[in-house]
């Protein structure tokens, strides 16, 4: 499981979760909050799952720094209660809340792999959700911003000459997707999206991401 730790401020931020802290990853949010002056208090998701929900919601944000995939059914609640109550959520890498486990006695035990009902879905945490990975590195996937949104989201892309069509970096490795077919959260915006072109036999074809 994950180290732990408490970082004390008068001008605390968000609650930083996750199950895999990547320090490449975290090096950027990390040089935001020194440039404002904030602060972020650490904690693991076991923890954060054994919360009071009245802690919880004192922040105004949750991070979670990456591949929050295997979690307990008490932190989905936790997480989602507190969505449903205005609360915002921040992930900085792809498959969350892939899969239900069980902590016992020192042991994880996996549930399942993945929920995908309108009650219960990762994309209904994440607006996205786990779609394709392992594809050869000779393939090139790059996110390109969507059409219409340097005009729906103006801030988003203020400042760097961007526009539709921009390149937003490559897919690696394995990526999400969002379902705006029904799973994902009304009012989910795709900023940018690339396609995985077919690379095994058994391959149905391309796929968005």
């Amino acid at each position: 499981m994950p180290r732990t730790g408490a970082y004390e401020s008068a001008r605390t931020l968000p609650l930083l979760a996750g199950s895999e802290p990547a320090a490449d990853l975290l090096r950027p949010l990390s040089r935001f909050l020194a440039d404002e002056g904030l602060h972020v208090q650490a904690i693991t998701d076991v923890e954060l799952a054994r919360l009071d929900p009245a802690v919880v919601r004192r922040y105004p944000a949750l991070v979670f720094a990456g591949h929050q995939e295997y979690y307990e059914a008490a932190l989905y609640d936790r997480v989602a209660r507190y969505l449903a109550q205005g609360g915002r959520a921040l992930y900085l890498q792809a498959n969350a809340f892939y899969g239900e486990v069980e902590l016992a006695d020192a042991r994880i035990t996996r549930l399942s792999y993945r929920y995908r009902e309108p009650d219960r879905s990762d994309y209904a945490l994440a607006a996205n959700g786990f779609r394709v990975c392992c594809w050869p590195r000779g393939i090139r996937v790059t996110y390109r911003v969507a059409e219409g949104v340097p005009e729906r989201l103006p801030w988003l892309l203020a400042g760097t000459g961007g526009g539709a069509g921009t390149s937003l970096g490559r897919a690696l490795g394995e990526v999400d997707a969002v379902d705006l077919g029904g799973l994902s959260p009304a009012g989910t915006v795709l900023v940018a999206s690339g396609t995985v072109p077919r690379h095994r036999e058994e391959d149905e074809g391309a796929q968005p991401a």
